[in-house]
């Protein structure tokens, strides 16, 4: 867990392009705000290992955030389906839940997933919420690298949009 605050200067400037304050004659001002990250990998037995994350903001006194300070229910670290940016707030909470499998493949993981995510501002009644399936493979080189593909489809069909929200996203690391 941490702890940010700061002073955010709007310099006679606002989101909406008159006055001075942000939204509804909230000024930015001084802010703070709390996150909390917990991951953990539950070891079954040689085949299956539960994986779960859990990630949570809250604004510490109540102010607007600016938008870099916000948190964001979409993308490959929050709900799979959707972009980055999307589901934006001030406070939020997003979780994964995932089975990962070990296949006869050696350093093949193959993992079906569940993310979900609700966000909302502080001083605005505006909430988001968001929930995803998926498969995630993954093939893992321990100490060397890794590469992994995230498939992810939307639970929830907005009425904007043509069709459920669908992301692939492909990553690779390296250990050194």
């Amino acid at each position: 867990a941490n702890v940010s605050y700061g002073n955010v200067k709007d310099e006679g400037m606002t989101i909406v392009g008159i006055g001075t304050s942000k939204v509804g004659g909230v000024e930015f001002g001084k802010f703070a705000k709390l996150n909390v990250n917990l991951n953990n990998a539950y070891f079954f037995n040689d085949t299956f290992t539960h994986l779960f994350s859990l990630n949570y903001q809250q604004v510490i006194n109540g102010a607007t955030l600016d938008s870099s300070e916000t948190i964001s229910l979409g993308g490959p670290y929050g709900v799979r389906a959707y972009n980055n940016g999307d589901g934006e707030g001030d406070n939020a909470v997003v979780a994964s839940f995932g089975l990962r499998m070990a296949t006869p493949l050696k350093d093949f993981y193959i993992t079906p997933f569940y993310d979900i995510g609700y966000s909302w501002y502080e001083n605005d009644s505006y909430t988001n919420y968001m929930d995803a399936y998926g498969l995630q493979l993954l093939y893992n080189k321990t100490g060397n690298f890794y590469v992994k593909l995230d498939l992810a489809r939307a639970l929830k069909k907005y009425k904007l949009d043509d069709d459920y929200s669908s992301k692939a996203y492909v990553s690779f690391g390296k250990y050194f």
